[in-house]
């Protein structure tokens, strides 16, 4: 018996967006617009996951997302996208913006997106 398996991709993928967690919105845009020149402008709230962002495009189809917890947002019942809710994570937060690594590849066609449970690498200072 042959069991071969065809592992062929059958849908194309490309970087949707990077991004940035930070203790505060304002905090990951001033880091941004510090490191880069550029300042991510205010996007919306997440309200099901209790976060807000801000946005600066990379492109026609990427951008960098600085994402905080929204401290006008009540906190959700399930874990916040990061792992904004673990204490590693907010202790790193207190001391500099995380660079969250983009896992942010999504297919062409019409379908969501995967996201990332945590985010541990940091920028270097």
């Amino acid at each position: 018996m042959n069991s071969t398996t065809n592992c062929q991709a059958t849908t194309a993928h490309s970087l949707d967006h990077i991004v940035i967690a930070a203790k505060t919105l304002k905090q990951g845009i001033d880091y941004v617009a510090d490191h880069l020149g550029m300042e991510p402008q205010p996007g919306g709230q997440h309200t099901r996951i209790g976060t807000h962002n801000a946005l600066l495009s990379l492109g026609a189809d990427c951008y960098l997302e600085v994402i905080a917890i929204d401290p006008e947002l009540p906190t959700p019942n399930r874990p916040r996208w990061f792992g904004l809710d673990q204490i590693d994570i907010q202790s790193q937060l207190e001391h500099s913006p995380v660079f969250c690594i983009g896992l942010f590849a999504h297919q062409t066609s019409n379908t969501r997106r995967t996201l990332p449970r945590n985010c541990s690498a940091r920028f270097n200072q």
